[in-house]
């Protein structure tokens, strides 16, 4: 596996502890709002090979609690059960991976095999509609993230599912279709728009608007998602 980016330290990517960030290229997913749209296109050069990378790790593991393995879809890379495998062996740090959910296969051999013990996965909209449509091209993708959605609950060590609110594709009722889509989870978190970020990967979707939803309706979303599932909180931007 190769690495576009490395954040060299992070206390909010592996709640609760320290870690190391890797960031791979490119992604199966189109999401209008992405804020790195180069990772995406996958238009970024190689900053680092899998074997720096754990050269990197290993020479830090003493203050390291976790690596992170971020994108772009990690899951895209046939290598990374192998990649987990070498972190835990080599460094003995905690490993968590980033995902849109659209790859189970590789998510349940993860799971199987103990090599994952933290899964953030996004869950772009409600799967009750054609919404997926506008995130990935696959007429398979809402089987696809509801069996991946199954085996977090199920199986992950730990997990939180969470949703980038951006309008106009989210609002409550969608926010209350999810809530019932994860039932029985244990962290949905409700994530505001990087409104930080210079460049997005299809700014002609909002049509010149600003597409951030404003705290009072964020607040709102929560406490509509919370009548349907408990654990619904608002994650504050870079938390």
């Amino acid at each position: 596996m190769v690495f576009c980016g490395v954040e060299k330290l992070s206390c909010i990517d592996y709640p609760g502890k320290i870690s190391c960030v890797l960031f791979v290229p490119g992604c199966n997913f189109f999401c209008p709002y992405c804020h790195n749209p180069q990772v995406v296109r996958n238009k970024l050069p190689v900053s680092m090979l899998e074997h720096e990378a754990l050269e990197f790790i290993s020479e830090r593991k003493d203050f390291y609690d976790a690596v992170v393995i971020s994108g772009g879809e990690p899951t895209l890379y046939n290598g990374l059960p192998s990649l987990c495998s070498a972190i835990k062996k080599n460094t003995g740090c905690l490993v968590k991976i980033d995902t849109n959910g659209s790859r189970p296969d590789i998510l349940k051999l993860l799971l199987e095999n103990n090599l994952v013990d933290y899964i953030g996965m996004d869950i772009k909209t409600d799967l009750r509609s054609d919404s997926y449509k506008q995130f990935s091209p696959d007429p398979n993708i809402v089987s696809l993230i509801k069996n991946s959605i199954s085996l977090v609950i199920e199986m992950a060590p730990d997990y939180d599912f969470r949703t980038t609110c951006v309008s106009p594709i989210i609002n409550s009722d969608i926010i209350k279709n999810i809530c019932k889509d994860i039932k029985g989870a244990r962290l949905y978190c409700l994530q505001y728009y990087n409104t930080k970020s210079d460049s997005i990967l299809n700014k002609d979707f909002f049509n010149g608007k600003d597409p951030s939803i404003p705290n009072r309706e964020m607040e709102r979303l929560v406490e509509d998602g919370k009548t349907i599932l408990s654990s619904c909180c608002l994650r504050k931007p870079y938390e």
